[in-house]
């Protein structure tokens, strides 16, 4: 059977097609514990788990080979708990180094961030996952650290872990060559594997029959963090490119095509649209478009400091968004409403509402929670009105969410805006690997389903889409 690769444009039903393959293994006669579905996240397994036991009726036993990279290295090691590095280890490497880690300590609201301990990890993370020395990797990940203490705290890690004989997540991926004991083993979202984890793929599938590969070139966005897109545009494997997109529409697609076209290091594909034509626009700002359009909205960003900007335009607009609404004034207000209406009130309900009641002031039930509730924030508050004279109540259902287009991978939404403005670092990135960035914008234009809002740039570092 040999090796096969999987190309997966946006919205081309890749987990289905997946899905598909598993049950025809099994009509053919393979059990499905003696198929693997290895991905690179846990929300893709947890989703094909989903789907393959709603399919298969099955168990979720059944699938013992549904896990991610790690999960599949720590059941083919027979690793327990016991055996890994824990918050308290780092703690004790912290109190000898003098540094701090986000994992050991309950401190987070408190100690600064990102903290040099994490940041050390981080470093020798990447070095590691890319098979490079950990100078080369500072010198590009934090050059700022001292390498004094970088490499310093690396040895004392490293010989803490090898003198307790405990593993870290990297250790399982570099020491596992374990055979994988399947027939079938489909490798998800490959574009995303790291230059450690391809040997760790080749090496527990050296002897399965069947092995497929499912990604996207055009979706590689994670090289910063260490994937190796070389390896995967390497493959030694029959290709196969998935032939309609069910999310694209005509118009969003053209500027997608335009856009991958850009891409020096690619697949090249063929694959269409649906068949509605969907809308392509410029836009002066957010605050220019009417987000009370029926269906669901994606904002997106490039770096997320430039979300605090898109949260106060739709602030001001009174347009609710995920995460705009605090759920304790939720919860007070509820309570409230309740109380007004003569409902009987739980002691956590009323707990919950009297938390925001000025203090000293017994409640009037005559009062509407606006003013009863007067030590939730004027700029909160604030809001509050602006949504209910839009017709929105505050604890009605978000349809509008914010992101940066790293973090919406695998989303979609009827309606994207992209912001095209980026920080001055990853302009400068931009213009030393211009590949990388254009997959990155490719990701954010192809999670349209209906309409994509480009709004223009508004700082002196931006990135031009190809309309």
């Amino acid at each position: 059977m040999g090796k096969k690769l999987i190309i997966g444009s946006p919205g081309t039903g890749k987990t289905t097609m997946l899905l598909n393959l598993v049950e025809q293994k099994m009509r053919e006669g393979v059990s499905p514990n003696r198929i693997a579905f290895v991905s690179f996240t846990r929300a893709a397994v947890n989703e094909a788990m989903t789907r393959a036991r709603a399919r298969f009726g099955t168990a979720k036993k059944d699938h013992p080979w549904f896990r991610t990279l790690h999960s599949t290295a720590y059941r083919l090691l027979d690793v327990t708990p016991a055996d890994l590095m824990t918050a308290d280890d780092y703690e004790l490497i912290g109190e000898a180094l003098g540094i701090d880690f986000t994992a050991n300590s309950g401190r987070h609201d408190t100690l600064p961030r990102p903290r040099d301990g994490d940041r050390v990890l981080f470093v020798q993370s990447l070095a590691r996952s890319r098979a490079v020395s950990l100078q080369e990797q500072h010198k590009i990940t934090a050059p700022d650290l001292p390498w004094a203490r970088v490499s310093n705290a690396a040895r004392t890690i490293d010989k803490y872990r090898h003198d307790k004989d405990l593993y870290d997540y990297q250790d399982m991926i570099d020491c596992c060559r374990a055979p994988l004991p399947v027939d079938v083993a489909i490798i998800d979202e490959a574009q995303d594997l790291t230059t450690s984890q391809w040997d760790f793929v080749d090496a527990i599938t050296a002897q399965v029959p069947a092995v497929y590969y499912a990604g996207d070139s055009d979706q590689a966005v994670y090289e910063w963090s260490g994937a190796d897109v070389g390896r995967f545009l390497s493959l030694d494997a029959d290709i196969e490119a998935l032939p309609v997109s069910y999310r694209l529409p005509r118009n969003i697609w053209r500027v997608a095509v335009k856009q991958a076209e850009r891409i020096a290091e690619r697949y090249p594909h063929d694959w269409a649209p649906r068949a509605e034509g969907g809308v392509v626009r410029h836009e002066a700002g957010v605050s220019s478009i009417d987000f009370t359009a029926p269906g669901s909205w994606l904002v997106l960003v490039r770096n997320r400091y430039l979300l605090d900007g898109v949260a106060k335009n739709l602030r001001a607009a009174g347009v609710l968004y995920e995460g705009a609404v605090k759920r304790a004034h939720i919860r007070a207000i509820n309570a409230w409403e309740r109380l007004r209406c003569g409902e009987t009130i739980t002691p956590d309900q009323e707990e919950s509402m009297r938390a925001f009641l000025r203090s000293g002031r017994r409640p009037d039930k005559d009062e509407p929670w606006m003013s009863a509730l007067g030590a939730i924030a004027n700029s909160d508050r604030s809001y509050y009105r602006k949504l209910l004279r839009n017709g929105v109540k505050p604890s009605d259902t978000p349809k509008v969410r914010l992101s940066t287009i790293h973090q919406s991978k695998g989303a979609e939404a009827d309606h994207v805006v992209v912001l095209t403005d980026m920080a001055r670092r990853t302009f400068d990135g931009y213009k030393h690997s211009p590949s990388a960035e254009h997959r990155v914008w490719y990701v954010a234009i192809t999670r349209a389903r209906e309409s994509l809002h480009v709004v223009r740039p508004t700082a002196d570092h931006s990135y031009r889409l190809a309309l």
